[in-house]
């Protein structure tokens, strides 16, 4: 099966070709229940102009690290909100979530939604469910998954970008942490040769994913979000790269129910991902991966085969700058 981008190749990038393709296979709506309990609804606390979206599957064990990781958010000006939805099968729970309440206010985070499912739903549409709950306000739409640990400036950085006219924000690179193994990647979207115009840490202007379609893709679903972008605008997306913080922050692996290929990523170590030493957790709060740690019993892993093709020089010459976009 080809890739999205592969494909976008192929089309020379001719996003209405690209669209129209891709319509033919948009099945029919989600025929589930979904039930929505307010968390929190403040009042007179001003426009929120940010929507940070955290879609969960059977996270339980999990998701507690992303709320962490926006309770340490930093340097937030400006009001947001939280749209949290998941199927009832193994979820994090509403009550776990108001937990949060408190910490997540005295960052800026007015407002947030639990949304409950009856069955399991296809990750395209609950980017659609929670942008169609976003405040009318909201302005900016947030991509955060359950098992990431976002940098303590992605909010501020996203917002920064925005306001300077970007349309699609993401990261280039980035750290992807393996629970069950204790060992570290680094990614590089930057690296010569491949082919996205996404990265990692991913956000976009909330109403350019408007009409969104019923998409079921398990896969390509990012680069079918910049797609629907893409259309909606109908002329080039203007796209910012965040600062340097993303040694702050990291994607795991092992407790993840959706990105179940990342094991490929460890077993195989090629561009553009990077082998970490040890040290690649020192900007994390030691509490985090204390508790990240104890989860190891959890996890389920291969043997770990390695491939390493002399590229280390490059990406720690682009780690420097060097070949920063």
């Amino acid at each position: 099966m080809i890739g999205l981008w592969r494909f976008a190749q192929m089309m020379n990038w001719d996003h209405v070709r690209l669209f129209t393709y891709l319509e033919r296979g948009f099945p029919k709506p989600y025929d589930g229940y979904v039930k929505r309990r307010t968390i929190a609804e403040g009042s007179g606390d001003g426009f929120r102009i940010l929507t940070v979206a955290l879609p969960l599957w059977k996270a339980r064990d999990i998701a507690w690290l992303a709320l962490e990781s926006l309770c340490n958010q930093r340097d937030i000006t400006f009001h947001w909100e939280l749209i949290v939805l998941e199927e009832e099968e193994y979820n994090f729970g509403h009550e776990r979530l108001e937990e949060y309440k408190q910490r997540l206010h005295a960052v800026g985070c007015t407002r947030i939604i639990h949304l409950s499912l009856g069955k399991w739903m296809p990750l395209p549409q609950k980017w659609k469910h929670i942008q169609g709950r976003a405040s009318e306000s909201s302005e900016y739409f947030l991509l955060q998954a359950g098992d990431c640990y976002a940098q303590p400036w992605r909010l501020v950085d996203t917002v920064r970008l925005f306001d300077k006219g970007a349309d699609w924000v993401n990261a280039s690179k980035g750290i992807f942490y393996h629970i069950g193994e204790d060992r570290a990647l680094a990614y590089d979207s930057n690296y010569p040769g491949y082919p996205t115009k996404q990265g990692l840490n991913m956000a976009c202007r909330t109403r350019l994913l408007d009409n969104y379609p019923d998409d079921h893709r398990r896969s390509g679903v990012d680069g079918f979000l910049w797609l629907l972008c893409l259309k909606n605008k109908g002329s080039d997306l203007v796209t910012k790269w965040t600062p340097n913080h993303w040694q702050t922050g990291f994607d795991t692996h092992g407790l993840n129910n959706i990105s179940a290929g990342r094991q490929g990523y460890f077993d195989s170590v090629d561009p553009p991902f990077f082998k970490l030493d040890e040290n690649f957790e020192r900007y994390i709060p030691p509490y985090v991966m204390k508790r990240l740690r104890s989860l190891r019993p959890l996890v389920t892993t291969k043997t770990q085969t390695s491939s390493w093709i002399g590229t280390k020089e490059w990406f720690f010459d682009a780690v420097g700058g060097k070949y920063e976009v």
